[in-house]
């Protein structure tokens, strides 16, 4: 009895292992490659993509520059759909840091933004802090929490 027991462990721990190194195997969702596609929608004004970072559930807050509050997904859905309408404008990101955790993950990442005028040239320079909070959602990464920090240039 007790062989048979040993032996049955040894197989379960055995057929993990091979599981661990199986090709077929889905990775593990990739965090930092998740923000590359989030931020790549934005700049490419790609609403579809976006959505495809963006948590299905209901809320989805939203903090704006002004201080505006917005609760819930499809609230970030109309607002993105509106902007990325418009075509004269830029969105150059950069990230400032990475938090990651197997749950949740946040990415600090500095904007410049900018106007285009009907020649393409560029104006009106602004900078942002983004923060953008991910969370696991059936097995992928997901936007839950976006906050949007205007940067006021001190002189």
């Amino acid at each position: 009895m007790r062989l048979r027991f040993v032996g049955a462990i040894l197989v379960v721990a055995l057929d993990g292992a091979a599981a661990v190194v199986s090709p077929n195997m889905t990775p593990k969702p990739d965090f930092r490659a998740t923000v590359q596609q989030h931020l790549a929608a934005i700049q490419q004004h790609d609403l579809a993509a976006l959505l495809r970072t963006v948590t299905a559930g209901e809320a989805l807050p939203l903090v704006l520059p002004n201080g505006q509050l917005l609760r819930t997904r499809q609230q970030y859905v109309d607002l993105h759909k509106e902007w990325f309408a418009e075509t004269n404008w830029v969105f150059t990101p950069e990230i400032i840091t990475y938090t990651e955790t197997p749950g949740m993950a946040n990415a600090l990442v500095r904007v410049k933004m900018e106007d285009l005028d009907a020649k393409g040239q560029r104006s009106n320079a602004r900078s942002n802090y983004l923060t953008l909070t991910f969370a696991q959602e059936k097995g992928e990464w997901r936007l839950v929490f976006d906050q949007n920090t205007r940067i006021v240039e001190t002189k």
